[in-house]
């Protein structure tokens, strides 16, 4: 039994669908809108921990997958109770009711975790060059001072968001996108500003982006630095002009690099950002646990949503199967 907790707006969950109802496989969607299933208790003994479920799923093995996902307190049954009255005490004990429940799934087959929903970029930098793979040289701070003394340090600097899904910097320069610091941003700054993550520019030869999944990776090559327009940042897309993009191999010693950082940050699946430098040195950049699929898939097909399926039918049979 598959069980795929994912939020409604969620678009890589559906190609993976399509797979598993080609391939035949049963599984069950969790979402807020998702009647098949719900909780009934949790209860935990000497005889350790039961989940026990909908009667159409009880009993049964299960391999979760949490795809940008709910809170699974969503589950319970709470129509009887007034919304109203759920207040911050309330909230709290609902948090430890979920991070419980994931944490028990943790444990048995899981495809993500619902924390990876929050990865930390910062700590994954630092496993990742404690495991020898170069990155950026990297600041964050809130003062003008040290800003200006890294800024004299490299020839070019960027800022990005710690969290990619908000907005940064300062008050006066907010970006959700890698951006250029110039000496105009950086002269208009004030003393004091909202901590926040600056980086060495890295000159880049190719951008590599590779998904990762039970110890195999599908990587690509993207040529960004060709256009003006995606050479700082690839999500500033230029959709009349798409970057050319080629299938690529990553050195085995990069592989393994990455794998003991995966393991470190106990991440079984994730998008890994990488850049080749003009020096044809590989740096990593960030991985994102729930990152966007749909450009591996297509234009190369290379189906990255047939080997979720693959590996949520049966992860420990996936892991023993070599890439083709």
């Amino acid at each position: 039994m598959i069980l795929i907790n994912y939020h409604n707006s969620e678009p890589t969950v559906y190609p993976v669908i399509d797979w598993l109802n080609h391939l035949g496989f049963e599984y069950y969607l969790i979402n807020q809108m998702s009647s098949a299933f719900e909780f009934k208790n949790v209860s935990i003994s000497n005889n350790g921990m039961v989940l026990n479920l909908s009667e159409e799923i009880e009993g049964k093995n299960t391999t979760f997958w949490n795809r940008r996902s709910i809170p699974l307190h969503y589950q319970f049954d709470l129509n009887s109770i007034d919304k109203t009255k759920i207040n911050n005490f309330f909230k709290k004990e609902f948090k430890y009711i979920n991070e419980a429940v994931n944490l028990y799934f943790e444990d048995h087959n899981c495809l993500n975790k619902y924390n990876d929903n929050d990865t930390n970029k910062i700590y994954n930098l630092f496993v990742a060059q404690s495991y020898k793979l170069k990155i950026p040289d990297t600041l964050v701070t809130n003062k003008k001072k040290c800003l200006e003394a890294f800024a004299n340090k490299h020839s070019k600097i960027i800022t990005k968001a710690i969290d990619s899904t908000n907005y940064l910097f300062d008050i006066k320069h907010q970006t959700g996108l890698s951006t250029l610091i110039d000496n105009e941003v950086l002269n208009d700054l004030s003393n004091v500003f909202f901590p926040s993550l600056f980086q060495e520019y890295i000159e880049k030869k190719i951008e590599l982006r590779s998904f990762f999944i039970g110890d195999k990776f599908f990587s690509i090559a993207i040529f960004s630095q060709n256009d003006t327009s995606t050479s700082i940042d690839l999500r500033n897309y230029n959709y009349s002009r798409p970057n050319r993009v080629v299938p690529f191999q990553l050195p085995k010693a990069v592989e393994s690099k990455l794998k003991r950082t995966m393991k470190k940050l106990r991440l079984n699946t994730g998008c890994i950002d990488l850049i080749l430098n003009k020096n044809n040195e590989y740096v990593f950049l960030e991985v994102n646990p729930v990152g966007m699929l749909g450009h591996l898939s297509w234009p190369l097909n290379i189906n990255v949503e047939k080997e979720i399926a693959l590996y949520l039918s049966n992860p420990v049979e996936y892991a023993k199967t070599k890439k083709e």
